[in-house]
This record gives structure tokens, sequence and C-alpha cells, in this order.
């Protein structure tokens, strides 16, 4: 027995050290770094991809259809959507999507914005193909049955009574409708009138006028540009641009909730950049002039927070203050967010809303400003990190090379005059918590 293995085991020993050998020498060679590719096709269909050589392919469908597109009788159909992303449709039941998207060691989600309705398939390299045909199916063939979509209600219910509990995203909610009333201030999440209320048609109906052709993007993370364009065949969306967007429209406004927390979060805002803006990138150097949030560990972050820094001389009390700049398609809203305690809420409101008011009067120092300019370039180029950041930068077309060169050539008077064009705009305020201490807009800059 012996002498009969020894020529096997030699022979395996030989081919182990060659496979070993080979993948050292493949390791030396570097992988040629590839650009982000985008194509355009006949029925409308934008496909981008970026080949990074990740062991994890991402594939994404992204629509033009988020809270902002729905209409007034079908409020909340995105919530809706998104909690319905995976029922049977014409090709796949539930239970056939969920069962063969486990096997294949993969994901599949879908979130939902203000702009964007996004479905997302993660899978290692050799099944992502197989994955395709259940995003195309849940994306592009929907066929909602009525007793699925009537068990959904409860967890509608579920979401509404947890951003109840949660004062942080409700500010955002009211600060939005503040600010825009419609479009962008429609919510991400249903109204409790409307549960119950949705049906199969109502889905179907969004999805026809919104899901189509001239409104997808086919996006690819780790994965051959010819590749996804290949797979772009297996969807089937309506064709056209669909219903038009509505133009959004700042307003301004404030809405206060009463919840009687000790602890209080508002925020105030006034019209900032979207993502089409020349402003875009001095909004978002200002906004790290400003302070927006620590940046070493167990930090306080007023060492370099301007608004941070306001705020602990008024208060010993925890507090916390950040610049806010969130950033739409055609608009967006740029300002503060204050969390304290209902005491002395009124006084760091006040105090912050003074500080934003004195830097458009002397504007912003060099020094500052380059700090700003490494915070930000860093904060872009750490987000390649994230996948769904890169997702995100490949249907908006961002080139980071280019953009870290905009950043770069930033000067303090671009800033500066930012800073004046922005902050002297019309506010628009939201409070949630007990709010006998917090002053009204119209009180918060006197």
């Amino acid at each position: 027995m012996k002498a009969s293995s020894r020529p096997v085991v030699s022979a395996l020993r030989r081919r182990l050290f060659s496979a070993q050998a080979a993948s050292q020498e493949s390791a030396t060679q570097p992988l040629q770094k590839q650009q982000a590719k985008v194509s355009k096709l006949p029925n409308g269909v934008t496909v981008a991809s970026l080949e990074n050589y990740s062991p994890v392919t991402r594939v994404a469908v992204v629509f033009g259809a988020g809270a902002r597109n729905e209409p007034g009788n079908a409020l909340g159909v995105t919530h809706c959507l998104r909690r319905a992303a995976f029922l049977t449709n014409a090709t796949h039941t539930q239970f056939g999507i969920t069962r063969n998207i486990q096997q294949l060691g993969a994901s599949i989600t879908c979130t939902s914005g203000r702009d964007t309705m996004t479905y997302t398939v993660e899978a290692t390299r050799d099944n992502i193909e197989k994955t395709i045909p259940y995003l195309a199916s849940v994306t592009t063939t929907p066929d909602v049955r009525e007793w699925e979509l009537n068990d959904l209600q409860a967890c509608l219910e579920f979401d509404i009574a947890s951003l109840k509990q949660s004062p942080s995203a409700l500010t955002m909610e009211a600060l939005h409708d503040a600010a825009y009333r419609g479009t962008l201030g429609r919510s991400l999440y249903a109204p409790s009138c409307m549960v119950g209320q949705f049906t199969p048609d109502t889905l179907e109906d969004y999805m026809r006028n919104f899901y189509t052709s001239e409104r997808m993007s086919l996006v690819g993370l780790g994965i051959d540009h010819d590749t996804l364009v290949s797979y772009a065949s297996q969807f089937n969306p309506t064709d056209g641009p669909g219903l038009a967007t509505e133009k959004a429209f700042y307003r301004g406004g404030e809405i206060r909730m009463e919840t009687r927390s000790d602890v209080v979060n508002a925020a105030v805002v006034t019209e900032g950049a979207g993502l089409g803006s020349k402003d875009l990138l001095a909004l978002g150097a200002l906004q790290r002039v400003m302070g927006c949030g620590d940046y070493l560990k167990w930090g306080s972050g007023s060492a370099t927070s301007k608004v941070q820094q306001t705020a602990t001389g008024i208060t010993p009390l925890p507090v916390a203050v950040n610049c806010f700049n969130a950033n739409y398609a055609d608009s967006g809203v740029f300002g503060f967010f204050v969390t304290a305690k209902d005491t002395c809420v009124g006084k760091v409101l006040k105090g912050v809303a003074k500080q934003f008011s004195a830097l458009t009067k002397s504007g912003v120092s060099q020094d500052d400003l380059n700090r700003a300019k490494a915070q930000l370039k860093a904060s872009l180029m750490m987000s390649g990190e994230d996948p769904n950041a890169v997702i995100a930068d490949l249907v908006n077309g961002s080139d980071m090379s280019e953009v870290a060169a905009a950043i770069d050539a930033l000067t303090v008077a671009d800033v500066s005059n930012v800073a004046k064009k922005v902050i002297n705009g019309k506010p628009s305020m939201a409070a949630v918590g007990n709010l006998e201490n917090v002053p009204y807009l119209d009180q918060v800059f006197n």
C-alpha cells in the first residue's frame, strides 16, 4: 500500500506546489484599473458599470420614481412598493424568490428615497447571472396578489409606529414637509390614513407610469460592462419617459410636533443646492467649515466644528449640533440640526443661528477652507469603500478624479459667496419634543 500510494502523493504535492507558484506569480501582477463605463440602450435604459474585481458582484436597478412622484390620491405608495418588492409577480412566487436567492447565497433588497427607488442584488461573481431573472421579475413584471398585499398592511403600520419612536427621523420628515410641502416634501412613509387603502392596481399603475425605460438605470459593480449590457435584455420596463416629474419648489415654513420629550430635536434650513448645481461642492466645503460630525473616535467635535463650539459655550449640558446638507435632483436644503435638553435648546438654536449669520459677514478663512477641502475629499474618497455610494455615483455620473480637482480649485471667495447666498435665504424649521422653550422660526434669528 505504501509503495502504491507514494506516486499519488508525490504527484499531488507537485500539483499543489505548481498551483501555489502560479497563484503567487499572478498575485505579483497588479490588475489593470478600470474606468466606469456608461451605455445608453435603444429603449432609453442607461447601463453603467465599474469593474473593481470584487469577489462579490452587485447589480442595481434604479428608477427615477421616488416619493416626490406620488400622486395625491396615493400618498405612501413608494413605501408600500418597498415593502411589497418581493411578493409574487408574473414569473416568480414570493416563496420562489426567497428560497432561490437564499440557495444562491445571495441577497436582494429594495430601498426608496425622495428621488429614486432602488432594487439591488448581491452575489458571488459566479452566481450573479442566476440572480438576474429574479431582479428583472420584481422590477418589471408586477402581478401583485390582493391577499398578499392585505397581509402587508401590518408591516406598514409597524414602520409608521417605528417612525414615531425615532425623533430625529420624524424631524427630518417634518422638515422636508415644511420646506417643500409637495414634491420633495412628501414623506418616505405612508400616512396612517392610507394603510389598508392600497390595492394591486394602485401599485401597478405607479410602476407603469414611473418604472419606465427612460427612467431606468441598470448599474453594476464588480462586473464586466458587456456582460451587464447583455443582462439588460431580461428587463421589460414600460417604454418611454413615463409621467413627468414635477419640479421641486422650495417654499419655506415651520412644523412643530409636541411630544413632551425632555430631549428636543430641531432643524433649521434654507434652500441649498441640487445635484446639478454649480454650488454643490462649495456647499459641501461650507458644511465642513461649520462642522458635520466627529473626526476622532470619542471626540467632542468641538476642536474644529464651529457649531459645536458655539453650543458647548452656551450650555454645560450634553448637546449635539451638526451642519446639515441634503442634495436632490433639482434642489436641496442646507442648515443645522440640534439635539438638546428642552431647558437649553432655545438658547442653542439662537446661538447657532447667530453663528451662521456672522459667517455671511466675516466670510471663510483660508485655514478653515483648507481643512474643509481636505475633509470633503477624504469623505468622498472613503465613500468609495461603500458599494451603495459607488452605485449612487455611477447613477449620477460622478467622476471622483474630476470632483477632487474641482474641490482643490475652490477659493475663499467661492465658499464665502455661497454662504451669503444660501444662509440669507428663506428659512424652514421643524422641531419635535417638549417645545415650551423652543423659539418659533421668526424668533430664531432675532
